[in-house]
Order: structure tokens, then sequence, then C-alpha cells
């Protein structure tokens, strides 16, 4: 994908047009299933961030200073000592000037405390009177999600697949003006775009909630959840999940200790129908253990601990971004 893009600003005729066509076959046939292709085992970044290319023609393409810089930027912003006195201070107003001679302003991008005259006047009023306490700027944030990161993916694989359709209709013509090539190159730039963003995104998630990727698999926890609906005597019910990712040892090891519990349960099942009744049989003891074996749920209830604890793990990630520190205005 790289050597296509960039060839295209120097195709000057029909001749050069063709030899792109040759020396460029390998890399079209490449690209060919763009929007079916899986994750490549490539991967990028040093010992602070780590990520997997999504395609391994990325790398020519993504600015990786840039997505570490940016990265780093926000991850620093969270665990900066300024964001936590943000945090502690903020949590605290409410408690500490909750009474009746404060009024809090509350508003998107500051948050001030005012000591009023009166509690009188602190009902008779919306605006603030008296003295400032506190004025806190609040930082400014970007929100995200698991689904609005998938929906990255499948947006630069739209854009991927479009960009390919464009560069094949590029090289087909005869006579290439600067405007078809300026056109390409501002879908490049914008497909680029995507994909720094994207990798800015999941490299963060990654880093700032210390997640390992390595042999993890991908299961859904449904939920039932009642909806309001309006004008209606009774809730919806719906059925939802949760995605988390799980470390695939503990799901095997779930998956054939039932298993095993299972195929113990039917061969239970089987020698009790062939025992004689009344009579004592050496199958008996055989019996007993498996039964025993069977009752033991020890190994489960700890894997079943393990795999709990990864979901409420991942239940308490961070999914924002502090773009900007918040500032203390004032503080009496």
């Amino acid at each position: 994908m790289p050597d296509i893009v960039d060839s295209v600003d120097d195709v000057e005729d029909n001749q050069q047009v063709e030899d792109i066509k040759q020396t460029e076959t390998v890399t079209i046939n490449s690209i060919e299933n763009l929007g079916l292709r899986k994750e490549d085992e490539v991967f990028a970044g040093g010992a602070d961030i780590t990520f997997k290319y999504l395609y391994p023609e990325d790398d020519q393409l993504v600015n990786l200073d840039t997505i570490k810089s940016k990265v780093n930027e926000y991850v620093t912003n969270y665990n900066s000592a300024t964001y936590t006195n943000y945090k502690k201070t903020f949590n605290q107003l409410y408690q500490k000037y909750s009474k009746k001679n404060y009024i809090i302003l509350n508003t998107n991008e500051k948050i001030t405390v005012y000591k009023t005259l009166s509690s009188k006047e602190k009902v008779k009023t919306i605006l603030p009177v008296g003295d400032k306490i506190v004025e806190l700027k609040k930082p400014k944030y970007i929100h995200y999600s698991y689904d609005k990161i998938e929906q990255m993916k499948r947006d630069i694989s739209n854009s991927r697949q479009v960009l390919k359709q464009e560069y094949d209709k590029l090289v087909t013509k005869i006579d290439i003006q600067q405007d078809d090539k300026n056109t390409f190159e501002k879908l490049k730039q914008k497909y680029i775009k995507k994909l720094e963003q994207y990798y800015i995104y999941t490299s963060y998630h990654h880093t700032i909630n210390n997640i390992n990727n390595d042999n993890i698999e991908t299961i859904l926890n449904p939920e039932l959840i009642e909806v309001l609906q309006d004008n209606q005597e009774t809730n919806k019910v719906l059925l939802e999940y949760d995605s988390f990712k799980i470390n695939k040892n503990i799901i095997n090891d779930i998956n054939k200790i039932n298993s095993d519990r299972l195929n113990n349960y039917n061969d239970i099942i089987n020698t009790i129908q062939i025992l004689p009744k009344g009579k004592k049989d050496p199958k008996s003891i055989e019996l007993k253990n498996k039964i025993k074996s069977y009752l033991d749920k020890k190994e489960l209830e700890n894997n079943l601990k393990l795999l709990n604890k990864e979901i409420k793990t991942q239940q308490e990630y961070i999914y924002y971004i502090v773009e900007s520190l918040p500032t203390i205005l004032f503080e009496e």
C-alpha cells in the first residue's frame, strides 16, 4: 500500500503507468481483500508503547513519533499531580461547601464556589453573591468506548478500500492531471489521519489500563436490562452483551473442567444403571470415587474466580482521555 500511494506523485505519462502496474502487482494483490483481513502480527513501538499494526504496510504511512508523543502526553496528563489534585478538590467541593452560606456554580467549563451574604440571599437569587472561595477550570476530556474503537477499525477498512479503488482508476488514465493527484493525496491524508487516531486511542487504552494482549480471547457476557418505554405500562427487557478479553488459559481450563465433569456425570449414570441391586460389586467403589470427583468443584470455582476477577478489572477500565489539564484559577 505505501508504495502504491507514494508512487502516484511520480506518474507523468502512460509508460510510467505501465511500469507502475508491473512493479506494484505484488502489492496490489496483497490488498485485494482489505475489508476481510485479520490483524497481522506486525508490531510497532518501544519499551514504553507497543501496538499491533492493522496492516503491515501501515508502518510506512503513520508517523510513529507522533503516535508515541500523543499517547505519552495523554498518559502523563492522567497521572499528573495537577489532575490528581483536581479530582481530590472536585470530589470534596460538595461535601465541604454544601452548607447554607455557599453557592456552587457548576458549568461545562468551570466550577466556582461563592460565599453568600446570608442564607435568605441564597434562596432569592441564582446569581453568585459574596466572596469567591474556589474556582476550578475543568479539564478537557475525550470519551471513547470499545464500540467506538471497533467502529474506527471498520471506518479504516472502508477508507482503505476506497483508496485502493481510487488508485486503480488513477493508474488506468492515459493523462493524469495534477488535480487527480491532489484529490488522491487528500484521500490518502484522511486515511492516514484515521490510522494514527486509531493507534493513539488503542495504545493509550492498553497503556493506561496495563493491558497485555498476549494469549487472549474475546468472550461475551450476557445481561438482561429493563428499558423504560414511553406511554407503556411495562418496561421492555433487552438482552445485551458486554465484551471482555480473557486469557485463553483460563477459558481453556474452564471448558476442560466442564467437559470432564459432563463425562464423569454420564459415567456415573451408566454405572448406576448396570450395577446389580442388593449386591456388592467392585464397581461400587469406582462409582463412589467418580461421585466424589464430580462433587468436587474446587478447581472449577478457582478458575471462575480468576474469570470474574478479569471481568471486574475490565469493568473498571478507564475509557476517557485527559486532553488538556485543569487549572485552579482561584482558591482561598
